[in-house]
């Protein structure tokens, strides 16, 4: 949920970038059967997108707050 140049500075191993201005194009690519973890800079991001992707019956969960202390 990071911009490119943000995901390119520092993402955490095995991170996807998933921008959150392209959600609806890249939603229905995610896989159903996987909890899917969501982490932008400060969490707001991340509980928005877990919200919406949670009610499509995807199991979801979201890093919230500043997420440095991973890198």
């Amino acid at each position: 949920l990071r911009t490119p140049q943000q995901y390119r500075i520092r993402h955490l191993p095995g991170a996807q970038n998933l921008p959150m201005d392209q959600m609806d194009t890249w939603m229905h690519r995610l896989p159903k059967g996987k909890l899917i973890l969501f982490y932008c800079d400060h969490g707001n991001f991340s509980l928005i997108a877990a919200k919406k992707i949670s009610q499509m019956g995807f199991r979801t969960a979201a890093l919230i707050g500043d997420v440095s202390c991973f890198w």
